[in-house]
């Protein structure tokens, strides 16, 4: 099994899983040792960041090699736009410029 760190070097206790399995695999089982959310959750070996798609044993072929996981920042909150009449939030915003010194438009797709 890989070992797993944070960046301060401290090793990251997660539950087994096979070399065979894919690294979205790993990442989902970090992001449940750490109590976060997998999408904040990026695993690097070296230098390189690992897709969620390679298996373990093509980016880390020997047992003692040392995945780094880092914790993304807080989110930004986004505003979203919800169909009032459905309930569902609106598939594309765009915003079209009228004039310089006019407010502009917007025009929803869905």
């Amino acid at each position: 099994m890989v070992k797993l760190i944070d960046v301060h070097g401290e090793p990251i206790v997660v539950d087994p899983v096979e070399e065979t399995s894919n690294i979205g695999e790993l990442k989902h089982r970090v992001a449940i040792a750490l109590g976060k959310r997998t999408s904040k959750i990026t695993l690097l070996c070296g230098e390189k960041v690992l897709s969620d798609t390679r298996r373990i044993h093509e980016v880390a072929p020997l047992p003692d090699t040392e995945i780094t996981v880092v914790i993304g920042k807080k989110a930004e909150q986004k505003v979203a736009f919800v169909d009032t009449e459905i309930g569902e939030p609106l598939t594309e915003v765009v915003e079209f410029p009228i004039q310089r010194h006019k407010q502009s438009s917007l025009c929803t797709m869905m």
